[in-house]
């Protein structure tokens, strides 16, 4: 049984069918699938809405955020001015999925080790706030080899990194979408064919890998189980 689930009502983050953390390929999904997800993140995630490649979904993003930081951060729900947590923005929308990609900003300053304590503290706040939603965690891509032997960073923290994230979504019953495997090249850096100039963000190609990835990874629904005894 998935996490969250109890005896009497139980509550899951991921599909029972479908056992954690990496969904099975199958035919893309259309954007009816998306109109129940958030998109969450940093500028890449605002790239993903600026180019539209899931017109149907809901986006919270804010260029340069980091797991700690989004946790402190305020938003804005689409039309509102008001500002709010990115929780309770989240909440605002259907949220039957959340995808969140965020950490490549705590990497270009942090050991992966305490980069993942801080993205773990973030998540056990999203898994407490919406234990009835499905959550995809895209673990980011590194950066090129110039601009990580410019900041003196192995490209091994971004290694380390994707393994405790698909131990933690394992652990905690989540998804994973590992678009750092997708654009990555032997050495472990960023190709250049996927670098959109500044050698951090991925370009357009990039990031119609990871649509075609999460459009071809996803699960049902999650469902709320009722046990009635005699």
């Amino acid at each position: 049984m998935c996490a969250g689930a109890s005896a009497d009502t139980a509550k899951a983050y991921c599909d029972p069918s479908v056992p954690p953390p990496f969904p099975a390929a199958h035919a893309p999904e259309g954007d009816e699938y998306f109109a129940d997800a958030v998109f969450i993140g940093d500028s890449s995630m605002d790239d993903v809405e600026m180019y539209n490649l899931f017109p149907t979904g809901n986006f919270v993003t804010k260029v340069g955020i980091s797991p700690l930081s989004a946790s402190r951060r305020e938003f804005r729900y689409a039309g509102s001015r008001e500002l709010e947590s990115m929780f309770d923005v989240v909440a605002k929308y259907p949220h039957k999925k959340i995808y969140i990609l965020l950490g490549a900003n705590s990497l270009d300053n942090k050991p992966s080790d305490q980069a993942m304590a801080d993205y773990q503290t973030m998540m056990e706040t999203f898994l407490e706030r919406f234990p009835d939603s499905i959550f995809y965690l895209i673990v980011p891509p590194a950066m090129t080899q110039r601009v990580l032997e410019h900041l003196f960073i192995s490209p091994k923290r971004f290694a380390n990194f994707r393994d405790m994230l698909i131990s933690f979504a394992e652990e905690r019953q989540c998804y994973i979408i590992d678009f750092y495997s997708l654009l990555l090249n032997e050495k472990g850096y960023l190709p250049g064919k996927y670098d959109c100039g500044d050698g951090v963000h991925p370009n357009y190609d990039g990031l119609k890998l990871l649509e075609n990835e999460i459009r071809t990874h996803t699960v049902a629904a999650p469902l709320r189980f009722t046990f009635i005894y005699p």
